[in-house]
This record gives C-alpha cells, sequence and structure tokens, in this order.
C-alpha cells in the first residue's frame, strides 16, 4: 500500500503540543495526568469552535497515512535543540483525541502509515501541531 497524494486532509491545531501521560491505574478505575486531560479538553473546545467552519474529511473505516509536525515553545532559559518530550507520546495523544472527536476516523488503528516529527517554533511561530491524513491506495 502507498498514500494516496490525491485526497489529503490538513489542519492546524493550534495548541501546545503534549505527550500522553502514563494511565494511574487504580481499585477504583484508570485516570491520566493533569496536563494529558487538559489537553484533551483544550482539544473538545477547539473542536466545538471549528466545527461548523471547516469542511472534514471522513474516513470512516479505510485506512490512512497520517503526517504529524509538533511545534512546541522553547523555554527562554533552555540548552535544548528539540523539544523534551517522546514523539511516539505526543502522538498518541493527539490520534486519541482526533478518534474521540470522531470528525476523521473511527479509530485510531486505522492510521497504517505514521510520519512525525518535533522542533521549536520560530520567533514568529505560534506552537501547535501540522496535522494531515491520506487514504491508502491499494
Amino acid at each position: 500500500m502507498r498514500p494516496s497524494t490525491s485526497n489529503p486532509f490538513s489542519i492546524w491545531v493550534p495548541l501546545e503540543p503534549r505527550p500522553a501521560s502514563r494511565p494511574i491505574v487504580s481499585r477504583y478505575g484508570t485516570r491520566y495526568g493533569k496536563k494529558h486531560m487538559q489537553y484533551q479538553a483544550d482539544f473538545v473546545q477547539w473542536i466545538e469552535e471549528i466545527r461548523n467552519e471547516t469542511e472534514w474529511s471522513t474516513i470512516n473505516k479505510e485506512l490512512c497515512s497520517t503526517q504529524l509536525e509538533f511545534v512546541a515553545t522553547k523555554a527562554r532559559t533552555s540548552k535544548l535543540h528539540t523539544p523534551n518530550f517522546d514523539i511516539d507520546n505526543a502522538c498518541k495523544l493527539i490520534l486519541d483525541c482526533w478518534t474521540s472527536s470522531g470528525l476523521i476516523w473511527t479509530d485510531d488503528k486505522q492510521v497504517v502509515t505514521l510520519c512525525a516529527s518535533k522542533r521549536f517554533a520560530t520567533p514568529e511561530e505560534a506552537a501547535g501541531t501540522f496535522f494531515s491524513v491520506w487514504l491508502e491506495e491499494e
């Protein structure tokens, strides 16, 4: 299979990238950390704001490829060259948010190819995530 270039859907998610936290399991159930939960709440709020303004490309149950570019704010005192989070955990959180929204796909297991990168925002750039998705061709 290869990604289709004829039907891409792309959108800028204007939320500071966050990695998914590990689930906290207790005898009362499973929960996630505060930053994880706050990102999900902010994502839902953002979706509600733009839901009717955007032409959504629903994939339903088809296989797809996804590209993510995480653009994070660099702390003024940071000496790092790239953001200090695991890129796989950042992918998990945003893919789960898209799954919960139901606007793109029904389950993120439909993603068969994932390309992700992370970097710091330039001084004139806002933090967020560039999200693109394509249908897979047979």
